[in-house]
This record gives structure tokens, sequence and C-alpha cells, in this order.
């Protein structure tokens, strides 16, 4: 086209003197419309590219007024000339996608105000999407911190590249023909594998899926050991804590805040790394009896990997000296005990420790070692009460700072004497415990019978409870309880003793015999071979005789019922006991009828025959259990009968 009007205008020019003027007027008609078609009909080629503008040289005026016919491409105008802010001609056409581009021609119009003459035609030709020709490596572990990093057949401007794992995203940067994309935001657990999906999108719109690798990702910074431990009370002055961890480090960065309530004040630190640690070195001395938080905010290892989350370590700063334990409780202290009172930090050598400690109701040699205060005990009074006081002022020797407080104590001596009172056929010893000292004794038996261990149970129940309440025993009065007569029959679940005696039959009454009745028959030698042979039967009277006992109570299984001896005021005494618990009771004949065979040998007879002295039988209502609770009203009032 251009060769022909540039032969045209040769010949124009060559004949111009001798061209008629309608002949001059019908050439440049020609001209015009070659130009015309030149311009504005014959469409122009532009490749557009994925790597920056898609631009044409383009003498453009008024370019304000044109208006673009595409719904897939935008175009701008730039160069030439401007009065103000009317821009008159320009010199440069691009065209920008509009939406993602897609393989194809795209064919773009432009007409000043969209007529119909003076349309500028172009045909945009635009190549394949870049495409991923190397993915990321998937065999070799990769630390949290890197990228994952593709590689694409051409330079990118115009898409916007994503990682995508478990539906979180991560923005990726593209650099000529490289995609790097961060695993930061993805939340990825170190240490384990993941599938991770490079997406690709335009304009935010939904991203287009290219392709799902696996990546792996190196274990993450283990934090083996710390200085302070969490919740530890800091009695010395530190001047730095510090952070160990399992691989070596680059670095780290820490923060300590002094808190109170919800409120948190910063701590001026500084923070350092050598090899696997980091020290957190502190400014100036941290406030005492405060409380404080160490916040390892990460930490960044040499092949890259991390913390994969704060670490954080609460701790305290002590004051002065403060009681911590004591060994003993508020009672039950042996007469000779070694009491030990335990302090949080070790006293100064300096402190003259008789100063600060006193001790009163039993005498004791005091003495200090390490963090703990002792308190031998001489000779102490059986259930003497006594009392422990340390006075504010006990220098540690760890920080130099004094206590603030005082602290006392108030405690007692055991109530409990014992005795062994003999041994059973197979050679267990038989104990007696004592509590209070008055002239009348109340005697407890339990354990006669060895299948009934719950009088066994009841009995030293009821001597560890004395063993606290001891004091609540009139001052007239001793208890004494034999929780275990038969030691063998319990071990062995045996109604008898070793010897195949009933132990309850032994004793020697009146009606003593050595053929017994039972719930079967007649147990030949089930009372003994003679009157208090057994071994445990001697025990026991011996005792009786010794204590001449204003009551005794026995407790055997099973039946809810009271029985009594019928001397003095047993029966009154069983009724009392039998109303208190709900039991019924089993008076004179009525026991045998309820019980369905006849008793010899009896020990509550026993008492009475040889004592004068009321006794009663108590049937708990099971053979096992602890019956404490349900009997223990009562028992205080059999102590004051």
């Amino acid at each position: 086209m251009f060769m022909v009007i540039r032969k045209i205008i040769h010949t124009f020019a060559s004949n111009i003197q001798t061209i008629s003027i309608r002949k001059l007027a019908a050439i440049v008609g020609i001209l015009i419309a070659g130009m015309y078609v030149l311009l504005f009909v014959v469409p122009r080629p532009v490749t557009f590219s994925y790597a920056g503008e898609a631009c044409v040289g383009q003498l453009t005026f008024f370019p304000d007024t044109q208006r673009t016919s595409s719904n897939n491409f935008n175009t701008h105008y730039s160069g030439g000339l401007s009065i103000g802010k009317t821009r008159i001609a320009t010199t440069k056409l691009c065209f920008t996608p509009e939406t993602a581009p897609s393989e194809g021609v795209a064919n773009i119009v432009t007409a000043p105000w969209g007529w119909y003459v003076f349309r500028s035609h172009y045909k945009l030709t635009v190549p394949e999407p870049p495409r991923v020709v190397a993915a990321a490596a998937t065999t070799v572990p990769i630390a949290i911190t890197q990228p994952v990093i593709y590689t694409i057949d051409q330079t990118d401007t115009v898409f916007d590249y994503e990682l995508v794992a478990a539906e979180k995203t991560s923005d990726c940067n593209v650099q000529d023909t490289t995609v790097n994309c961060s695993l930061k935001n993805l939340d990825l657990a170190q240490g384990a594998e993941h599938d991770v999906t490079l997406t690709r999108s335009f304009n935010d719109n939904t991203g287009e899926k290219l392709l799902t690798t696996t990546v792996n990702i190196l274990p993450a910074v283990t934090i083996t050991d710390s200085s302070p431990k969490n919740n530890q009370t800091i009695f010395d002055k530190p001047t730095s804590f510090s952070f160990v961890a399992d691989k070596k480090l680059t670095g780290a960065t820490a923060r300590l805040a002094q808190v109170e309530g919800d409120k948190e004040t910063t701590v001026s630190t500084s923070t350092s790394v050598a090899g696997h640690t980091v020290t957190v070195a502190i400014s100036a001395e941290l406030a005492r009896e405060k409380n404080f938080r160490l916040t390892l905010q990460n930490a960044e290892a040499e092949d890259g990997s991390t913390i994969p989350e704060s670490y954080v370590v609460s701790f305290t700063t002590s004051g002065g000296p403060k009681v911590t334990s004591i060994n003993v409780g508020t009672s039950g202290v042996d007469p000779n005990a070694r009491i030990v009172v335990t302090l949080d930090q070790p006293i100064a050598d300096t402190v003259d420790i008789m100063k600060f400690v006193r001790i009163s109701g039993v005498n004791a040699v005091i003495s200090k070692q390490g963090s703990q205060l002792l308190f031998n005990v001489k000779n102490a009074a059986r259930c003497a009460t006594f009392s422990i006081a340390i006075d504010k002022g006990i220098t540690s020797a760890t920080n130099g700072l004094t206590s603030k407080e005082g602290w006392s104590y108030s405690s007692r001596i055991n109530c409990r004497a014992t005795a062994t009172i003999g041994y059973s056929v197979k050679g267990r010893p038989i104990v007696a415990y004592y509590y209070g000292s008055g002239a009348t004794t109340i005697l407890f038996t339990g354990g006669m019978h060895g299948s009934e261990p719950s009088g066994y149970s009841t009995m030293l129940a009821w001597a560890n409870h004395l063993d606290s309440n001891a004091d609540k025993i009139p001052a007239g009065r001793q208890v004494v309880i034999v929780p275990n007569v038969n030691p063998d029959g319990i071990a062995a679940n045996s109604r008898y003793n070793a010897r195949n005696v009933n132990i309850a039959r032994n004793f020697a009454t009146s009606d003593w015999k050595p053929d017994i009745d039972t719930t079967s028959g007649t147990l030949v030698g089930g009372g003994g071979s003679a009157p208090m042979s057994e071994p445990e039967t001697k025990a026991l009277g011996a005792l009786t005789l010794q204590l001449n006992p204003r009551l005794e109570v026995s407790y055997h299984a099973a039946g809810r019922l009271v029985g009594a001896n019928d001397v003095a005021d047993s029966r009154s005494i069983g009724s009392l006991y039998a109303s208190t618990v709900g039991y019924s009771t089993m008076f004179g004949s009525s026991a045998e009828d309820i019980m369905g065979y006849g008793f010899s040998g009896q020990y509550e007879d026993y008492i009475g025959q040889k004592l004068g002295k009321p006794a009663i039988l108590i049937e708990l209502p099971t053979a096992s259990g602890n019956y404490l609770n349900s009997q223990l009203n009562v028992l205080w009032k059999m102590v004051n009968i």
C-alpha cells in the first residue's frame, strides 16, 4: 500500500503541470482514501507480553475523546502534546488486560466518541500464559523460614501468585522467571510433610490451581532447658537468664515483663546468642516479691528452623525467708520427736537463731542447719500441748533480705500410749492403746472373731480418731482400746484362733465348757482345753483384771444388736447404746434365742463374775466394713458413762 501511494505521489509530482484540475482532485481523493484505509480500516498487529506493556507508536489527536470497543482490554495513551489538563495529541497507545488474558487473538477498536468513522483497528495476539517448568524440591527438607521456589517459562507481571495449604494462603513474589513463595503465613507444623498448591489469579479473582507439591519442613527448634524454671521462686539476685535449644542458633529475641494483674511492665534487657544458648541479660536488679514473665519470642537455628511458638516462663522473686513446711501435724507428735521447720531459703550464718525462735510447752534443743530449724524434743509429757514461734527479721544467706512476717504453730504430743499385752498362738502381738490418765477406765475391744473384721476396723478407726481428739476425754477418765484380740484369726479370716478355739468361749466363767454350741452344731474343743487355755484369752483377761474398767464394750458382727452381761447398769447402758444407733437389744435369755445357740465361757460374763462390772456386746450390721461414723456419737457417750 505504501509503495503504491509513493508511486502515485512521484508520478503526480512529475506531471503536476500537465494534469487537469479534475484529475488532480481524483488523485488527491485516491490518496486520502488510501490513507484512511491504511490508518482506520487495516488492523494493526500488536503482540501482548506478560512481562510488560503491549504498546504501539500511534499519533492520536484528542485521545480523551477515544472510546475502546473491547471486553477484555483497556487502552492507555501517553506522550505527545498537552495544553493545561487537555491532551491535544499522544504518540503511544498501550493495551492492558481487564480480565485474565488467555491465549488467542483479541480484536480491539478505538474511535472518537465511539463513532463509526475514524475507527482504528488492532489485532492483539495473546500468547500462552506462563507455564511452571520447574517445581519446588520435594525430597530435601527446608526450613519454615525458607521460601518454596518455582520456575516459570517467561517473566510475568500480569498475574498474582499464591501458595495455599489447608485453606491458608501466602503471597508469592515473582522475579524474572522465578516465583518465591513464603511459608510463614501458612501455619505449617515443623518436622512434618505438607501438601502445598501454587495458584495464579488476576485482580484478586479466584485462583487457578497450577500444581500441588509436597514439602518436607525441618523439625522445629526445641527449648530443652531454661533458667528460671516455670513457676519457680527466685531467691538470689540474678543478672541474667538463659534458654538452651537443641540446635545451634543464629538469632533470638526475648522479653521480660513484671506482671501485676492484667498489667505488664517491660523490664530492660539485652539478648545474645552463643551456640545453643540464648542469654537474656538484665539491666537492673529485679524488684522483690513480684511476679515476672520471661518470653522467648522467637529463635532461629542455623538450618533456618524456628521455635513453633513463644516459650513462656513465669517466676516470682522472693522476699526474706518464709516457712514452707513443718514435719509434724497438729497432734500425735512423739514425746522425743525431732521437729523440722523448713524455710524457703538458707539462713545466714550470722543469725543468732535463739533471738528469733522459741518453743513452749515442752523442752527442746533448738538449732539451725541450712534452711531448716531443728527442735529436738526431750521426754515430753503424753498429750502435752506445745507452740513454736518464729519472729520476723531472720536474714537470708542467699540474698541478704530479712523476713517481714513472724510464724507460729501449735501441736500436741501423742496422747496414745501403747503396750503389747500378749501374743497370739502364732506369735503375733496383741496391742492395747491408752488415752487419757484418769482413774476410771472404759475398755473397748474388737476382732475377737477373725471372721468379723468390722469390729477390728471400727476399733482401729476409733483409736485413730482419739489420736487427734484425746483432749476431749474427761479429766477423770482413761480410754483403753484393744482393736485386734485375735490377730491370727483376723489374718486367716477365721472365727477361731490358730488352735481352732473360739476365744470368746474360753474365759473362766461358771459355765465354761470345752465343747461349745455353734450354728452348725457342737464344736468339740471349741471352748479350749481349759478355761483361759489360750494365749489371747490370758492376755485380755489379765489386762481386764488390771484395769478393772467401769465399762467394757466389745464389737462383733453381724446383726444390729446390743447385748449386756446383766451386771450393775449394763442393761441401761445397752439400751442407751441401742437407742442411739437404732439397734435392737438382746438381753438375758433372748440373746440365745436370737442367735439360735447357747453361750458359755463368755468374756462379758467373765467381767461380771470376776469384777462385778458391766459389759455390753455390739453386733455391727455386717462382718466387714468400718462403722466409726455411725458409732462415733455413742462411743463418746460410753466414754462419759
